[in-house]
């Protein structure tokens, strides 16, 4: 007997004559008879254009079975009042809209359009993004809606009917304004970089169960990869060749599953928002110089710390520059009998304790602050220039004269150090060394190095082979190519953040999207056409997401949903009553 929201596993030809009677609502998102199969998914044997849109079917198929479910079994269940959204696509609008017209005792009322935010995959150069999804809107009988408003609807983008529980494993790295952390180490309240260059703020993390196969993205420029599950959404540049040459491009959300080689991931810039700054271009430089060779100095003058500087004795214009920096302040130079260093200090504590608060202390634990990296351009130019004066070498004797390398042990700084040079024009590869096996020996001391990080930081030419960068929808993105998108086995949990205002977030690999379906958008329809304890029901129940909003709203609700894995996971998700038929 039917308790009030529920979630069944089985086919809906077979479960839907099972549906109680006095249905208030149905909502459905059926498949849409396409036959649409995908460029870009493989066989075991590595043929391409072989899988289908799973659960899609071809249109013959597509109406006997909406027929059958909700035509013939469903529309009987109704109440006089009842109302129905069927959600659908423009391209086959000519065949659902005779197909609905032509359900008893139902009149099509209107075409209701559901702005996604994201435009689907696309052709840049011959087409319009198609950021939307059309739902039609039938009603019987003439209850009257509880307030008026348009029918267009914009909540964030949903993935295909299919695509639950988009995660990744809990190691998996994402980008926070304290630098990449592991997912599993983010909570509620933390911020994360999302696609359109911002951080915004963690409203919800979530964790599943995952048995089965992930897809492993492999990238260039960096040595990072990421894991995510087949249906979890990247944001990607895909380029349109004739011949060896690139012709035009398509950007869209793929899921995992579908991305290959010769793909590119896409990293936003960093939006600034040109923050005024205390500093002086020259302190700003001054505190670039001092995160490639810089610590703090506190022994001899009681608990103050004071900037220190460990340069080389050639290097006499840094130490000329620091002291016309600090005009005011005891600048002192040290130099060290026995190597070719110098040590400069300069006696003004205030100035460290700013530095302290902005870049932390450390060779490990140096970072940037958000705020540094909203500073105006000529002061987050001095500060890239001051770390390349003291950590960098132009590769002058190599066909690359416009890269210059840098390496530092600090995973946060190796962060924020990239976004500062992208935000500034720079293409920055970044790649993790890890420690020497065998120790090395200075001075009959034994040294045992930590990994590092390498980075080249490339100034932006003209007339590469591949595509460096591109503008899409007003933010410019990184773009790094993709190597390889393998399926590898994984068991154990996977985690997914929902972000405020943005629904993305950054990995090492690129920006994913977290795909949740917009409940929102369902509370929207569900109030509109229903009271509280109204039976609503959802004959292709996929993530459960309709169960979810009718819940919310003090609604009994009802699904079906014949994929075992969905059907577990919503009725894990949504804490809703599974049963097995």
């Amino acid at each position: 007997m039917f308790q009030g929201n529920e979630i069944w596993h089985g086919d809906s030809r077979k479960l839907a004559p099972k549906v109680p009677n006095d249905i208030n609502a149905i909502i459905t998102d059926p498949p849409y008879g396409m036959d649409f199969k995908s460029n870009n998914t493989k066989t075991a044997k590595n043929d391409k254009h072989a899988q289908k849109i799973a659960g899609d079917g071809d249109m013959d198929e597509a109406i006997a079975l909406f027929n059958e479910v909700v035509v013939e079994t469903l529309v009987p269940k109704c109440t006089d009042e009842a109302e129905m959204y069927v959600f659908t696509a423009w391209h086959i609008l000519d065949v659902w809209i005779p197909l609905v017209k032509a359900i008893p005792e139902f009149e099509l009322k209107m075409m209701l359009i559901w702005q996604k935010g994201y435009p689907g995959l696309g052709d840049l150069e011959g087409n319009w993004g198609c950021g939307y999804e059309p739902i039609l809107y039938l009603k019987k009988g003439r209850r009257p809606l509880p307030y008026r408003r348009q029918g267009i609807l914009a909540f964030d983008k949903i993935a295909s009917g299919q695509n639950f529980h988009p995660c990744l494993p809990p190691e998996e790295l994402v980008l926070t304004d304290q630098g990449y952390r592991p997912i599993s180490k983010v909570s509620v309240g933390d911020s994360v970089y999302s696609h359109d260059g911002k951080f915004h703020p963690v409203i919800d993390t979530t964790e599943h169960p995952c048995k089965g196969k992930v897809v492993e993205v492999v990238v260039e420029k960096t040595s990072q990869t990421t894991r995510t599950t087949g249906n979890h959404p990247w944001l990607i540049y895909r380029p349109i060749k004739k011949v060896n040459a690139i012709v035009g491009a398509t950007i869209g959300w793929l899921n995992a599953d579908e991305v290959v080689a010769g793909d590119y991931t896409m990293t936003p810039r960093m939006e600034v928002d040109e923050a005024e700054c205390e500093f002086t271009v020259d302190q700003a430089w001054a505190a670039g110089l001092w995160l490639a060779e810089g610590s703090f100095l506190t022994s001899g003058h009681g608990t103050n710390r004071y900037l220190q500087y460990a340069l080389h004795k050639k290097e006499t214009a840094y130490v000329d520059r620091l002291q016309r920096t600090f005009p005011d302040v005891n600048v002192r130079s040290y130099s060290k009998p026995e190597s070719n260093g110098v040590q400069v200090v300069a006696f003004e504590s205030r100035m460290a304790e700013k530095f302290y608060a902005m870049f932390g202390k450390g060779s490990h634990n140096k970072t940037i602050s958000l705020e540094v990296l909203n500073w105006p351009i000529e002061h987050r130019q001095a500060l890239l220039d001051g770390y390349l004066d003291g950590d960098g070498w132009r590769m002058t004797n190599t066909k690359y004269p416009h890269v210059t390398r840098v390496k530092t042990v600090s995973d946060d700084l190796a962060t924020f150090i990239t976004l500062l040079a992208e935000g500034l024009g720079k293409h920055v590869a970044s790649f993790r060394a890890k420690p020497p096996k065998v120790p090395a020996v200075i001075a009959g001391r034994e040294i045992r190095g930590d990994g590092h990080w390498a980075l080249e930081i490339r100034d932006p030419i003209e007339r590469l082979a591949k595509p460096m960068d591109v503008v899409h929808e007003g933010i410019t993105y990184t773009l790094r190519r993709v190597k390889s998108a393998v399926h590898v086995d994984y068991e154990g949990p996977v985690i997914n953040l929902t972000v405020e205002d943005a629904h993305t977030f950054q990995t090492c690999a690129g920006m994913t999207h977290n795909t949740e379906k917009p409940v929102p958008l369902l509370e929207q329809l569900i109030e509109m056409s229903t009271n509280p304890g109204d039976f609503v029901v959802d004959p292709f129940a996929g993530s459960g997401s309709t169960i979810k909003a009718a819940q919310n709203l003090d609604r009994n609700a009802l699904g079906i949903e014949r994929d075992p894995e969905f059907h577990r996971g919503a009725s894990e998700r949504l804490t809703v009553m599974g049963f097995e038929f």
